[in-house]
């Protein structure tokens, strides 16, 4: 209800007036009737009379009213929010600005009653209470908050003042003073503190891991909250007035207290040395009421005050575990960081969230470069998606995977890494996290292809060696029944090489070796292995042959680049070879067998003449066995006479006539008949016979070189081979020659190339002391060595014969042919003689010829036949010539 602007502040005048007028209309009234008696009329009268009368009235109380709220409104606009109230009339006259407080217009002046409802019905009864109380004189003074239902349609609270100011003679109370001022933003202020408290209070409650502790400014303890008395088993009651000191460990604030006093530089008490630091926190080990301790990460806070400190509070959690995980994480990022295996960790969708140092030194790869990245980025494309897709099924159905894979370095190199992978879950047991754990393998898999290699590779040529050769050989001979064809072996023994390497020294022949072994196994099949045996021989394996001639193609174009110069420190090298090929089935029933095979088969290459193939036939296991046989037959061959000088003439090209000879030795045996010079000399040198077979070959030259020259009346020279074999130990050839009598100049000595090369310096002296002698020094088999205008010039050589393996082919093959106008320009330039061997053509005289050769010998002009028919020939035909 809104009050009106006014109402009675003077009842009793109001009353006396209206009195007067009604007492005065009733006496005209009376008048009247008695004037006019008491018929209708008269009736009629009196009521027309008294009708206006009471309009009368209540115009003059009307008037009255209002001159009397004007007049109470100018004495109560100086009291704000200002009312008067009467409890007779329960009329009430407020101010302008309690109208205006509540929302009211402060120009209305309608009388109010019910002044008293407009408070809200929660305050009613204890405001009515005050009230009543002051109205019966129990108190002076009404003095209440409340709140009150303005024009705003809001509760508005305000403080009520209020006091009797009138009572009648009978003490009854006539009329009541008070105000209202507005308190709603003092009790919205307060409000909010009390909604602060109760939310602070539940913060306190629910902080049920910090525990919290206010004191005082001089420490005292005087807040306690749940937490911390579950921290330490104290309850608040007990705690209050105390110090926080009785939770402490009191050696470790003493020695704080040093600590602080030293930096400081002043002494410091122990409830300083806790606050001391700042809002920082720190770690205090903290006693709880039981004994036991635990790492309390304390944070104190100064309450300030207007003129400084009105207290502290200090907030402690137990970090006891929270360290221990701490120092174990701590633990765990030193073995991420200084582990020897990459480590990756990926989110659910495989990307990558982190790695350590390891991961980018075996990867090359930086954090920044990896994170976020799918690991797959660092595949090599080695394993498909089969594997990775197995990979997967494992992670899910176990939770881990771990194996051998192949990844790309950052710079390109493939790398083999051993990969373990292991699935973090959520407690619903979906993948959170993927660990994996990268293990760089090379260093292991070099050491594993070191030990591969000496196992299985030929240190010096690194081919297969014969233990791995015989391993694939018995793999490609377990196969033909699965997969056919037929499985060759050719076995490659270098011819001579002995003598090169006594000649080059081990250093050179291993260089040219190595190069050799390049060249044997150049331009192979896929499936085919090739291997070094033994020092100067090598084997080729090659399954799945469907046709000979394959084998035979491949021999001969092996054959033709072995040949081919091998430049050792700016000079060539030249090498033959002898290949012997055996067949499984064909040849053999297992590996060994078809490895012996092809060695027999080799061995008759060299027989045949070296610098050739040859494929095994049935019945070489016979020629073993007569070898076996012709080395013991050796030793009584000799005392035995069944050895002979064979001569060979030499021709000069131009005149064809024969003024030289070569003396070669045959052997023929009681039973075997004449055995090939390629079969028992190296037989001799095997066996150690070769010395005193030479010295008799020697006699025997010498003795028909005098006996010739003084038939002919001219010079008649024989060249005898001087086997490398001991060359320089034993009895000089030249002393031996002059203890027989005879002319030493008669005598030409060919030794190998390979003589020449040998470091001993042995060699030079037995040379020097030839020529000193007389004697003519050739080197046989010139070119199939290594060939040096160094060692010609050093060395005193008369005479170079060229090998017939390049005078064969002449004039026809390009490179033959310059091999020999090479060595006939140098030999002209040294001033030494030439003599062409293997000399079968007229085209291959003729050619020689126009290119300047002097000498040459072969079938061309005779075969060697024994002394007699020599001297029939060609002596006695010098003697016709005179």
């Amino acid at each position: 209800m809104a009050p009106a602007a006014a109402s009675a502040l003077e009842p009793r005048a109001a009353r006396r007036r209206v009195r007067w007028i009604v007492g005065a209309g009733l006496c005209l009234v009376a008048m009247v009737g008695v004037a006019v008696g008491e018929s209708p009329v008269a009736v009629a009268m009196w009521a027309a009379l008294l009708g206006l009368a009471g309009v009368y009235v209540d115009r003059v109380l009307e008037l009255e009213r209002r001159a009397l709220a004007v007049r109470i409104r100018r004495e109560l606009g100086a009291v704000q929010g200002g009312w008067e109230w009467s409890p007779d009339t329960g009329l009430t006259t407020v101010s302008a600005d309690w109208l205006a407080m509540l929302g009211h217009d402060p120009t209305g002046d309608a009388p109010v009653t019910g002044f008293w409802d407009a408070v809200h019905p929660d305050d009613r009864e204890r405001v009515l209470a005050a009230r009543d109380a002051c109205l019966r004189g129990e108190t002076p003074t009404v003095e209440v908050e409340h709140r009150y239902a303005g024009a705003l349609g809001t509760d508005r609270w305000l403080l009520l003042r209020a006091r009797v100011a009138e009572r009648d003679p009978a003490g009854r109370p006539v009329r009541v003073v008070g105000s209202h001022h507005d308190i709603a933003e003092r009790k919205a202020a307060e409000g909010r503190a009390r909604d602060l408290a109760r939310h602070l209070e539940a913060v306190l409650d629910a902080a049920s891991d910090v525990g919290i502790v206010a004191t005082d400014v001089d420490g005292r303890i005087t807040l306690f909250n749940h937490a911390a008395e579950l921290l330490y088993g104290y309850a608040e009651a007990e705690v209050v007035g105390r110090t926080p000191l009785a939770f402490h460990d009191l050696a470790q604030v003493e020695e704080r207290v040093r600590e602080l006093t030293d930096a400081l530089g002043r002494p410091i008490g122990a409830l300083e040395a806790l606050t001391h630091g700042g809002p920082e926190a720190r770690d205090w080990t903290q006693v709880r009421k039981d004994g036991s301790r635990f790492i309390g990460a304390l944070v104190v806070r100064a309450i300030p005050a207007d003129l400084g400190v009105r207290g502290y509070v200090g907030v402690v959690q137990d970090v006891t575990e929270r360290r221990r995980q701490e120092q174990a994480v701590r633990l765990a990022a030193s073995v991420y960081d200084v582990a020897s295996e990459g480590m990756i960790v990926a989110d659910a969708n495989n990307r990558i969230l982190a790695v350590n140092p390891a991961f980018t030194r075996i990867t090359g790869y930086t954090p920044a470069e990896a994170i976020g990245q799918d690991p797959r980025f660092l595949g090599a494309r080695r394993q498909g998606p089969l594997f990775w897709s197995q990979v997967w099924g494992q992670l899910r159905s176990r939770g881990s995977w771990q194996g051998e894979v192949w990844n790309r370095r950052k710079d390109g190199e493939v790398v083999s890494v051993w990969l373990s992978i292991t699935t973090v879950r959520r407690p619903d047991g979906s993948p959170e996290r993927f660990v994996g754990l990268l293990t760089d393998l090379s260093e292991r898999k070099r050491s594993e292809d070191l030990l591969w290699e000496q196992a299985n590779l030929d240190a010096l040529t690194g081919l297969a060696n014969r233990r791995a050769l015989y391993d694939r050989l018995e793999l490609d001979v377990r196969a033909v029944p699965y997969e056919g064809g037929s499985v060759y072996a050719l076995v490659v023994d270098l011819d001579r090489f002995k003598e090169l390497r006594d000649g080059l020294g081990h250093e050179r022949a291993d260089r040219i070796l190595v190069e050799i072994g390049r060249r044997v196994a150049a331009g192979l099949p896929p499936t085919a292995t090739a291997a070094r045996l033994n020092g100067d021989e090598f084997c080729v394996v090659v399954p799945h042959v469907a046709e000979r001639e394959e084998i035979e193609l491949l021999a001969r174009r092996m054959l033709g680049s072995i040949v081919q110069p091998v430049m050792v420190d700016g000079h060539a090298a030249y090498v033959s070879a002898s290949i012997g090929i055996a067949a499984y089935p064909d040849d053999a029933t297992d590996a060994d067998e078809l490895l012996k095979h092809a060695d027999q088969a080799m061995y008759l290459s060299k027989k045949a003449g070296r610098a050739r193939h040859g494929f095994f036939v049935h019945g070489l296991q016979r020629v073993t066995q007569v070898r076996m046989g012709l080395a013991s037959d050796l030793h009584g061959a000799l005392a035995g006479g069944q050895f002979s000088v064979w001569y060979q003439p030499i021709v000069d090209l131009r005149t064809g006539q024969c003024h030289r000879a070569e003396a070669l030795l045959r052997w023929h045996h009681p039973h075997r008949g004449m055995v090939s010079p390629k079969d028992f000399v190296p037989l001799l040198e095997e066996t150690g016979l070769i010395d005193e077979v030479s010295d008799w070959v020697l006699d025997q030259a010498s003795a028909c070189a005098d006996r010739w020259s003084s038939r002919i009346g001219a010079d008649f020279v024989v060249a005898v081979n001087r086997s490398p074999v001991r060359f320089h130990e034993g009895q000089g050839w030249a002393d031996r020659v002059r203890a027989a009598g005879r002319r030493p100049e008669l005598v030409t000595v060919e030794i190998t190339e390979g003589m020449l090369l040998q470091e001993d310096p042995r060699v030079l002296e037995r040379l020097h002391a030839l020529r000193e002698a007389g004697m003519r020094v050739c080197i046989d088999d010139f070119v199939t060595g290594y060939s040096s205008l160094a060692y010609l010039r050093r060395f005193p050589v008369d005479t170079l014969k060229i090998d017939q393996a390049f005078v064969r082919t002449l004039p026809g093959e390009p490179s033959d042919r310059v091999m020999v106008e090479s060595i006939l320009g140098m030999a002209r330039k040294l001033g030494l003689g030439v003599v062409a061997e293997g000399v079968e053509t007229v085209a291959q005289r003729d050619w020689l010829i126009a290119e300047g050769c002097a000498y040459g010998q072969g079938y061309l002009f005779a075969r060697p036949m024994p002394q007699e028919e020599f001297e029939a020939r060609f002596v006695e035909a010098a003697v016709q010539r005179g």
